[in-house]
């Protein structure tokens, strides 16, 4: 659900109809018939049909990267013994049915430190915490600017105030840029009081800036960032 709001295509109003559907050789049905009813519904009765054409709806990418967000499929730098980094496929061999089972709860594996640390994102709208609580990052995806009117500028303020979260002591703001034509991502990073230097952080990357404030743009996934960043923090 998080994945189809951040799309912009669907607002907790919308209408979906949990109609029982066939996906591949699988019935997809509820264990009651709910008819039409709107996305908050759909959550709160937990509608496998419903979640079911919404995430049919969506492209995969979108889908695998919100739960790469959120921190499944990696280890939660938590620094616990034996830690799983838990099971994410790639949304490059899911079949019609692996993205139905996966809207509800299907087909992926995670811990409990995961599970804690997404209700985590979630709760705090949006931001993640790692590298013991020293790294502070977020993410705006190319339609988080559709939506909210926000522009490359003005999101700068983000990470800025990240920065501000005591405790962090580098914060990222890694965002999708309106331009499709260059680098998929472009990373903004703030470090606190000088004791991480931004700048070389970013050199790593191609980038560049000052050791307060720097940034680099990257094809890299997210998860690929967040383990990027959460090195040069444990550095």
């Amino acid at each position: 659900m998080a994945a189809a709001l951040e799309s912009g295509r669907y607002q907790p109003d919308t209408p979906i109809d949990t109609t029982p559907l066939i996906v591949g050789p699988k019935l997809i049905e509820d264990k009651h018939d709910l008819g039409i009813v709107d996305a908050t519904t759909v959550l709160a009765k937990s509608s496998n049909v419903g979640m079911t054409k919404i995430a049919l709806s969506l492209e995969r990418e979108q889908l695998w990267s919100v739960l790469a967000q959120l921190g499944f499929g990696q280890l939660t730098a938590s620094g616990f013994p034996g830690e799983s980094a838990g099971l994410l496929v790639r949304h490059t061999h899911w079949s019609p049915v692996s993205v139905a089972t996966l809207s509800y709860g299907y087909g992926v594996s995670v811990t409990p430190l995961q599970l804690a640390q997404a209700y985590a994102v979630v709760a705090s709208g949006g931001m993640r915490v790692a590298g013991g609580g020293r790294l502070a990052l977020t993410w705006l995806a190319r339609d988080d600017f559709d939506v909210t009117g926000a522009d490359d500028a003005s999101s700068d303020g983000v990470v800025d105030a990240l920065r501000a979260i005591e405790g962090v002591e580098l914060a990222a703001l890694v965002r999708e840029p309106r331009d499709r034509s260059g680098p998929a991502r472009k990373v903004s990073l703030r470090s606190r009081g000088g004791g991480i230097d931004c700048s070389a952080i970013a050199r790593e990357r191609g980038g560049g800036g000052h050791p307060g404030a720097a940034g680099f743009s990257t094809d890299e996934s997210v998860e690929e960032i967040v383990a990027f960043l959460e090195r040069a923090v444990a550095a």
